[in-house]
């Protein structure tokens, strides 16, 4: 049995340490932080729109990127099959005891809603069996199947690997008139109906997921041909500014309904510009500027992902918020009531995090059951 230690950051194992870049860190804490504010707002505005945009494609160019960081010294998994069970575990057995427990929420709360609890739980297991998952719990699936694609299929894709990121903002705009098509017409077939929009938003989804993992690889030697140009900064502010139009115009995004806004196509362009600016600015930062809520946020951004929302403590709060405050317009009050309450999720979530870091560290004499809990 390894030893584990508590930290700042959660929970590490002191056999298996590696020096962590803070700096991906740091976007997946400002992705997840995204994604938290976005399930706390209840207005479409410009910054709802803008950070639906890049917060969810953020965490597969990460991934991408750590590929290319871990391939460059040389500590990758190795041979695919130990690499395929290093995610099973990783994001696997996660995706089964948090939709577990989703599950068990789900039902208690049919007792308060006066809801059907069989329709409830039915409806839960359908979504995990399939994959599309409960609430934020679609997306460990499609992460899963971006990186196993990404591995088996390394070498062929590297080779086309910029003929593939040219030409996808076309393929996503066919794909997404396409199944925004399929919806359509067989939304209403009853249960049959939604299986297969539910499985196929699926499919499309981890596809989109891979080609944003791919781009996370490339991304990594491109920063680093332009990380000392003279002229990386005037880049990064034309970049920002480009973003920015760019994500206000593609309104309507919603990766979890793979429905990609308006132009799908601006919604691939804009996660490739939106990744890159993100990534360079927070390592152009790394060691000038501590971001230590943000890199305690990425650190533990899968338990935040698979709880805020399906263990339902992003909608207690919002309830609880709104019984105070109503705004009719993203004004400041509604911007500073927006930070207040995710604050508020985050604050639960931090005391909810290390508590689950301490029952870790005492469930090391039960090996069987440790080496089951030791991934959430």
């Amino acid at each position: 049995m390894s030893d584990l230690i508590l930290t700042k950051n959660g929970i590490i194992n002191k056999e298996k340490t590696y020096t962590r870049l803070k700096y991906l860190d740091n976007a997946k804490g400002l992705g997840m932080f995204m994604i938290m504010m976005g399930h706390m707002s209840y207005l479409n505005e410009p910054f709802f729109t803008f950070c639906s945009s890049i917060k969810i494609l953020i965490f597969y160019i990460v991934s991408g990127f750590l590929f290319a960081y871990k391939e460059e010294n040389n500590s990758n998994a190795g041979p695919l099959k130990e690499y395929v069970h290093k995610k099973v575990k990783v994001l696997g057995i996660p995706y089964v005891l948090y939709s577990l427990c989703a599950m068990a929420i789900d039902l208690l709360m049919t007792f308060v809603t006066h809801s059907d609890p069989l329709k409830a739980l039915g409806n839960d297991v359908a979504n995990t069996v399939i994959l599309r998952g409960i609430s934020t719990l679609w997306f460990l699936p499609t992460l899963f199947f971006a990186d196993i694609l990404f591995a088996a299929a390394n070498k062929a894709v590297i080779k086309i690997r910029y003929p593939l990121l040219a030409v996808f903002p076309l393929i996503n705009l066919i794909l997404c008139s396409a199944y925004r098509n399929m919806v359509y017409q067989i939304r209403d077939n009853g249960f049959a109906g939604m299986l297969i929009c539910n499985i196929t938003a699926v499919v499309l989804k981890s596809l989109t997921a891979f080609v944003f993992v791919v781009y996370g690889y490339v991304l990594y030697d491109l920063l680093k041909k332009l990380w000392n140009k003279s002229c990386a900064w005037l880049i990064a502010l034309f970049a920002g500014m480009l973003t920015v139009i760019l994500a206000l115009l593609n309104k309507g995004v919603d990766f979890n309904s793979f429905s990609c806004g308006k132009y799908p196509w601006l919604y691939i362009i804009n996660g490739y510009l939106c990744g890159a600016l993100i990534i360079f600015l927070l390592k152009k930062c790394d060691g000038a500027i501590n971001f230590r809520v943000l890199n305690f946020i990425g650190a533990n951004s899968l338990f935040i992902m698979a709880t805020h929302l399906p263990w339902k403590i992003s909608i207690v709060v919002k309830k609880l918020f709104g019984k105070v405050y109503i705004a009719e317009n993203a004004g400041v009050s509604y911007y500073l009531v927006l930070i207040c309450s995710t604050a508020l999720v985050l604050f639960i979530e931090y005391f909810m995090i290390k508590a689950k870091d301490i029952v870790l560290i005492r469930c090391k004499k039960y090996e069987k059951l440790y080496d089951v809990l030791k991934y959430i």
